[in-house]
């Protein structure tokens, strides 16, 4: 069955949940920190490295961090519709599902870099296990949310 949309037809099935926006700027807020010390502390020299960033040809790191927090928000907002609508319950299946997610996504779409753009197979690795456990996290930690609030 298709209906109309505000602007366009979509199927039944592909309507879109409500989510809680409290939940989504939680999650964004945690997947972010997380991102921040995986490429601070962790794999930040390393990262740096390979991705041939320098504090003087980088982008303004107020801006950086700003745009970087909308990217994170926009990927939790897409997680929530997945788990609003799957109707997931535990923990361990919202994680499951930002890992299938990642790497569906992210990692096969982050392999271009290294096949096309030669960029270093170890900066693909650090970016994309950060993007695989970060959308994990968020998954999971929507989950925990919707069902316990």
């Amino acid at each position: 069955m298709i209906r109309w949309g505000k602007y366009f037809l979509i199927p039944f099935y592909m309507s879109f949940p409500v989510i809680n926006l409290i939940h989504v700027v939680i999650t964004a807020v945690v997947v972010f920190a997380f991102g921040a010390i995986w490429f601070g502390p962790l794999f930040g020299k390393q990262w740096m490295k390979m991705a041939k960033v320098t504090k003087k040809n980088g982008m303004n790191p107020a801006q950086a961090m700003i745009l970087e927090y909308i990217s994170t928000f926009i990927m939790t907002v897409f997680t929530a519709f997945f788990v609003y609508k799957l109707g997931l319950s535990s923990y361990l299946d919202g994680a499951l599902l930002g890992v299938y997610l990642a790497v569906g996504f992210s990692a096969t779409a982050a392999l271009a870099a290294v096949l096309w753009e030669q960029k270093p197979a170890g900066l693909y690795i650090i970016c994309v296990s950060q993007r695989i456990i970060a959308t994990a996290i968020a998954g999971g930690l929507l989950t925990y949310l919707a069902s316990r609030y």
